[in-house]
């Protein structure tokens, strides 16, 4: 990459974390910050799935279980969180490696249109050992819906602390702390859930990006 930069038009990072890194690689020919834009997820072929349907508030991840995202913790929180359902969408195999599961934590396996099952959920979380700038925050901000999710690459650029969400260490009582708070302050989700909109209206659309 230090060598293909100076055939290069420009090097485009996806998030200021990126820029930073590349920058810090001798990386600096041209170099700068587009974010990830999206169009809104398409929700008319959505299937109906029970579990978004039982009047529990629901925790949404969608995401691969590979080591990098820490499916141990979302079943952690999950643990803790007996009154909400937690629902990953994204595993490919049946997980067993985290003992048994409770009974509100709920792997539904690869979905086509994943993202659009935002819509339904009451709020996304993504634990994670690293990212860049994750689509599917994207995706759940086009929903309005508030975020919590690991403090890592380029997540505290979209989401900032008290105004959509929260970006925390990864810790399960932690997370499961500020998902509560969230869940059972009517002002504070719908300040998170309108500041999310607005975000991504402003910043993170597939519109904004071309430009």
């Amino acid at each position: 990459e230090r060598f293909l930069q100076h055939f290069c038009k420009a090097v485009v990072g996806v998030s200021k974390y990126d820029e930073k890194n590349l920058l810090t690689e001798g990386i600096k020919n041209n170099v700068s910050t587009v974010y990830n834009g999206i169009s809104v997820p398409d929700c008319s072929q959505i299937s109906d799935i029970e579990v978004f349907n039982q009047g529990k508030k629901v925790v949404l991840a969608i995401a691969r279980v590979f080591p990098p995202k820490k499916t141990d913790l979302f079943v952690d929180v999950a643990r803790l969180l007996p009154q909400y359902n937690f629902v990953w969408i994204g595993n490919q195999r049946e997980v067993t490696e985290f003992g048994e599961l409770p009974d509100n934590c709920h792997f539904l396996g690869n979905i086509p249109n994943a993202g659009a099952f935002c819509s339904k959920a009451d709020l996304l979380m993504l634990p994670s050992n690293y990212e860049g700038l994750p689509m599917v925050i994207l995706e759940a901000m086009s929903f309005g819906k508030p975020v919590v999710a690991s403090n890592v690459g380029g997540i505290s650029e979209i989401v900032i602390n008290e105004v959509n969400g929260y970006t925390l260490a990864n810790d399960a009582q932690l997370f499961a702390e500020k998902i509560q708070n969230i869940f059972e302050d009517s002002i504070l989700y719908s300040k998170f859930c309108k500041n999310s909109l607005d975000i991504f209206h402003k910043e993170l659309t597939v519109e904004k990006m071309v430009q």
